[in-house]
Order: structure tokens, then C-alpha cells, then sequence
């Protein structure tokens, strides 16, 4: 589903709402956890999960079979998200019941 899907979809549960202001809203609410995530916040939404960063360590890694060479990976910031526990088990049903 892409990001206008999902506001249409929204926009059919309140019509009476304007679908370009749907979108603004979706837009802020998407900045503002970007920006809480980058400045290093966690951000818990109940029934979805949360988005943190993590660091991940330098590492060396083996470039290639056989080959003798390594390949340096510097220290990186990820952006991690943990499903809440409802959402999943919702999820695992709806893919159960599908399947």
C-alpha cells in the first residue's frame, strides 16, 4: 500500500474531511517522528510499535570468497522499529486466515 492509498482509504472513513488536509496531517505526524528519531528519542505509538536508532559498531567483514581482503565498515546510526504486540498478533491472524 503507498502513502496515497492509505490516505484515500482514511479519507472514504471520514469524508467530511478534506483529502489534502489528510495528507498534511499524515505528512506532520511523519515529519515529527522522523525528527524526534533522529535526534535520538524513542517514539512509542500504542497499538503499532516503536521506532528507536541503535548504533551499530565499526566491523571488518571478508569481502568475497577466497578472497583474502577485508573491507572496513564504519560506525553507523540504524533506525530500528519493533511491532506492538497487538499489531503483530493481528497481522500473524489476518496472514493465517489468508493463507
Amino acid at each position: 500500500m503507498t502513502k496515497r492509498e492509505l490516505i484515500k482509504l482514511i479519507h472514504k472513513s471520514m469524508p467530511n474531511d478534506d483529502e489534502g488536509r489528510i495528507a498534511m496531517v499524515f505528512d506532520l505526524m511523519v515529519s515529527e517522528i522522523k525528527a524526534a528519531v533522529g535526534t535520538g528519542d524513542t517514539v512509542t505509538i500504542r497499538g503499532l510499535g516503536v521506532f528507536r536508532t541503535s548504533i551499530r559498531k565499526a566491523r571488518t567483514i571478508n569481502c568475497g570468497a577466497g578472497l583474502m581482503s577485508k573491507v572496513f565498515i564504519a560506525t553507523s546510526v540504524v533506525v530500528k522499529f519493533k511491532a506492538a504486540d497487538d499489531f503483530r498478533r493481528e497481522v500473524q491472524h489476518l496472514a493465517i486466515n489468508e493463507g
